[in-house]
């Protein structure tokens, strides 16, 4: 914090965080210092690390399930794999 004014208004927003998001101070004074954050799909405050994870494996669920949907698509292509193993 730079000075007074700087801890004066570091103080005001956990304050007002504590208040808005009804969260203990700790957890305030990391959202304020930007190590967590609130995710709104899940309705939970956050570290950053656990927020990206979040992201990455709901995308690779994304990815897994297409790539499925697509083997079976086309498994009866001639040249496929499945093709070829019958």
């Amino acid at each position: 914090m730079n000075g007074t004014f700087g801890r004066a208004m570091f103080e005001e927003d956990c304050s007002f965080v504590e208040e808005i998001l009804n969260v203990p101070r700790k957890i305030a004074e990391k959202i304020v210092n930007g190590e967590s954050f609130y995710n709104p799909l899940t309705k939970r405050i956050q570290t950053k690390k656990s927020l990206l994870k979040g992201d990455c494996d709901r995308r690779a669920d994304r990815i897994k399930q297409w790539i499925d949907k697509e083997e079976k698509r086309i498994s009866d292509f001639p040249g496929s794999e499945s093709a070829s193993n019958i």
